[in-house]
């Protein structure tokens, strides 16, 4: 389906995927110059609820369409927790394609709130590809990060190496 509004944006759906709008507080902007402190944006996904919906505090990618609303680029986005020291960062669990970049910029990172993720649900080979022990650790049912990747240096690689047509305006 191709629909138009009257500002002349043309959207393109693909078939079964689901529209929904999502409102979120901005605690910090890297970049841009988006002045309030809530935006309003509109996700396409193929699920009934985007991967982000349940969490807390997460580093969106987004576009301004020419009617003015905002849009999720390409799902780009992250989870993030606050550091011990006020800083952003992002666990390992990211895109393969980031892996050589996470063993460029990861730090030892200490979170502010305990930070783990339940594999109760995983078997042994998805545990260890997808939480593997030199980034986590195991405690349990948890793995548990220990090294991570600000929220900066995520922007900054994915300006450089994903979204070459994106600019940031600061």
């Amino acid at each position: 389906n191709i629909i138009t509004n009257d500002n002349d944006t043309v959207f393109l759906l693909q078939k079964n995927k689901h529209a929904f709008s999502s409102v979120y507080k901005i605690v910090k902007s890297i970049c841009g110059n988006y002045s309030s402190d809530t935006i309003l944006f509109t996700v396409y996904d193929e699920f009934k609820n985007p991967n982000f919906a349940e969490t807390q505090h997460v580093l969106f990618f987004l576009e301004k369409g020419k009617s003015g609303e905002y849009f999720l680029l390409s799902n780009y986005y992250f989870d993030v927790y606050r550091t011990a020291n006020g800083n952003w960062a992002s666990d390992y669990s990211l895109p393969g394609w980031y892996i050589d970049f996470f063993e460029k910029h990861k730090i030892k990172i200490e979170f502010e709130e305990n930070v783990y993720f339940d594999i109760s649900d995983f078997d042994n080979k998805y545990t260890k590809r997808h939480y593997p022990s030199l980034y986590y650790q195991m405690e349990g049912s948890r793995a548990i990060p220990i090294y991570g990747v600000f929220a900066d240096d995520l922007v900054n690689l994915l300006l450089k190496e994903r979204l070459q047509s994106v600019r940031c305006i600061k």
